[in-house]
This record gives structure tokens, sequence and C-alpha cells, in this order.
């Protein structure tokens, strides 16, 4: 993809493994920005795979918007894109999920009681037990401030959306720290709004924990597992 050919675009990366195949796959999903219909950009998805060292052919989803600035979550074999399309006069949120083993594309819809609002920002990452996945939901309005945590408790049933908790401006200051993952069940990271500072909250006791690091204006954690990719090899396989 590139601009010469396709004009101004927003692509956002994932990688995830192939179980079945034995194998890991990268899949790209890219937004056309310089597009007739702003309304309804185009998104493209492809695939590589390290096992055959090549790109699959480029498929068009249904009409959506991936920000490249999101995290996506890699759950039960499947990569998980926050997306969102224009209905009307508004737009709704939306999960793509990429199946790495099929290479198929499914919508996950979110809960039905957060408000849809210029002021709310979101966030995707894996349940405390990496079997599901979670929504933050950080809202820093002049009328309102809170942030959500919402987890889907059966994998892919939209009904089983739950509202864990909602956390409002904390200490003196009256900051609202930002999301980042779950640590394990009950459990997630946040970083503090003041110093940058990285803690875990405790769900049920509300309590806050420092994690003796800090962080800078752009931070990320993730899971992550050892292995060894034997990239040399067209049969790739990880151990």
């Amino acid at each position: 993809m590139r601009f010469s050919t396709h004009g101004g675009y927003d692509a956002s990366v994932g990688l995830g493994y192939d179980a079945v195949g034995k194998s890991y796959k990268v899949a790209r999903l890219t937004t056309l920005l310089d597009h007739p219909d702003d309304e309804h950009p185009t998104t493209l998805a492809q695939v590589y795979s390290l096992a055959t060292g090549s790109w699959g052919l480029v498929r068009v989803l249904p009409r959506c918007v991936v920000p490249g600035s999101w995290v996506q979550a890699f759950v039960n074999g499947a990569l998980h894109w926050l997306a969102l399309r224009w209905m009307g006069d508004h737009f709704v949120y939306f999960v793509v999920a990429f199946d790495v083993g099929s290479e198929s594309y499914r919508e996950v819809m979110l809960p039905k009681r957060f408000k849809t609002e210029k002021s709310v920002e979101l966030r995707l990452c894996a349940s405390g037990d990496m079997k599901s996945i979670a929504l933050f939901v950080r809202c820093k309005s002049e009328s309102d401030c809170f942030l959500d945590i919402w987890v889907m408790k059966e994998y892919c049933i939209e009904k089983s959306w739950t509202k864990l908790m909602i956390l409002t401006p904390q200490g003196p200051k009256r900051s609202l720290p930002e999301p980042l993952c779950f640590r394990r069940i009950g459990e997630v990271v946040l970083v503090l709004e003041d110093d940058r500072e990285l803690v875990s909250l405790d769900i049920g006791s509300k309590q806050f924990k420092s994690l003796g690091i800090s962080g800078g204006q752009v931070c990320s954690v993730d899971f992550f597992e050892e292995s060894l990719v034997l990239l040399d090899r067209k049969d790739a396989v990880s151990y």
C-alpha cells in the first residue's frame, strides 16, 4: 500500500499465531483517507503468512474506519480492532475480529449502554483471563468525567458485556487515570495523569498500587509469551 497508488491512508498492523497451521501471521487493515465519500471510506485487509513468506489477496471490508493509532487485542486465535462507521447522522463503534487460522473477519458489537460522544476515548484489550475481550471507556468533558471498565464475559456473546466498575477523578487534583490493559482477573494497569506513573488497580477493593515504573506521553502495555521461531524456513515452527 503506497501513497503514490492509493493516496492518504491510515494503517494498523496486528500479529497473531495460527495454532492449526502453526504459523505466525500479520494482518494489516488500511483505511483509505482520500475517498470521494468521506462518510463511507474504504478499508482494505491483507494477511502476511510467515510460513509462506508472502502476502495474501487484498480484501475489502464492509464500510468502516479503523484508526491506526488504536491498539488491537489477540484473543482466542483472533485479532480484534476497534472500528467505527457512520449511520445516518451519527457513528457507531464496533469490533472487527480477524480469525488468524481461517483468515475470516466478523463484527462484534460493543455494549449498547455507553455514550457515543466525541469526548469519549475507547481502548480495547484482552480480559484478565485472556479468554475474551475488555473495553475501557474514558470520558473527559466539561460536564462529565469517568472511566468505565467493561468485560465480555462470554466470548463473542454480545449480551454478556458487563460493566465491572466506574472510576471517577482521583486525588487532590481530581485527575482521571488512563487505562492500558488487564494485568490479571480483577486487576488493571493504569497511567496516572499527573506524573505518568504506572499503577495497578484492584477492581474489587478499588485500591491502587504503584508498579515502580514511569511512563512517557505515549505508553503501551501488552502480554507476551517467550518462544523461538525459525525465520529462515518456509515451514516455520515455534517452540
